[in-house]
């Protein structure tokens, strides 16, 4: 039950946050046991930043998948 509310708020934080990164990428988002008890706000907020640091890391080429 638990496992399965974690997904559903990392779902929603991550299509909340999709327009940060923009389209090409391809991301697998897995939480951690510390992740249980936060709120989507919380989680979310961790998203946009992690977000942020892929489009700055591979900007200009085309998407993640480009870098590979």
């Amino acid at each position: 039950m638990v496992r399965n509310r974690l997904k559903r708020i990392l779902r929603e934080a991550a299509r909340r946050e999709a327009g940060v990164l923009g389209p090409g990428y391809d991301v697998v988002l897995i939480a951690k046991a510390g992740a249980v008890g936060h709120g989507l706000e919380d989680i979310a907020s961790d998203v946009r930043v992690l977000f942020g640091r892929l489009r700055s890391r591979y900007a200009g080429q085309g998407g993640a998948g480009a870098a590979c």
